[in-house]
């Protein structure tokens, strides 16, 4: 198993909020989200890590 937990997104504006996303395994990803000292992690496949950006980038473009 590869591990590379290096990635962290801080809050804005909330100093203890931060999420961690990651490769896991070769064909996984490691999404952890902190608030406030409490970790929530699961570990999803690409596929389905693409189908979470391909949701985000919905919700940006409504913004843009």
């Amino acid at each position: 198993m590869k591990e590379d937990f290096q990635t962290r997104i801080d809050a804005q504006e909330a100093p203890y909020e931060c999420v961690f996303v990651d490769r896991y395994d070769d064909n996984e990803m490691w999404l952890s989200i902190h608030r406030y000292g409490t970790p929530v992690s699961c570990v999803i496949s690409f596929d389905e890590a693409r189908k979470m950006v391909e949701a985000m980038n919905r919700i940006l473009g409504a913004k843009a």
